[in-house]
């Protein structure tokens, strides 16, 4: 009741008598399966963090430019926040 009347979801996600998965957004049985190879804490861990919205990423066509050339005009002409990701030698990715 306290969701409908409050929509404090916050204090939801960590409201200890709503089951761990279910505050998780994820499948009982997935989660018996993560937690199995996990601790009960990394498991939550786990699966918290595929709730949240991923970072956009995008690849420089290195044909037509460099992935630096591509990061210059992202930051100096449109003045968006980007760096290079870490994996990927052609990935850009978006603060």
């Amino acid at each position: 009741m306290k969701a409908f009347e409050s929509r404090d979801f916050a204090d939801l996600y960590d409201h200890p008598s709503i089951p761990a998965h279910a505050r998780c957004s994820v499948p009982e049985s997935l989660y018996k399966l993560i937690s199995a190879s996990h601790s009960e804490e990394e498991a939550f861990k786990i699966c918290r963090i595929s709730l949240e919205p991923p970072r956009l990423t995008i690849r420089a066509n290195t044909l037509k430019t460099t992935r630096q050339d591509l990061v210059s005009v992202l930051i100096n002409e449109y003045k968006l926040d980007v760096e290079n990701c870490k994996f990927a030698p052609n990935a850009i990715r978006f603060k």
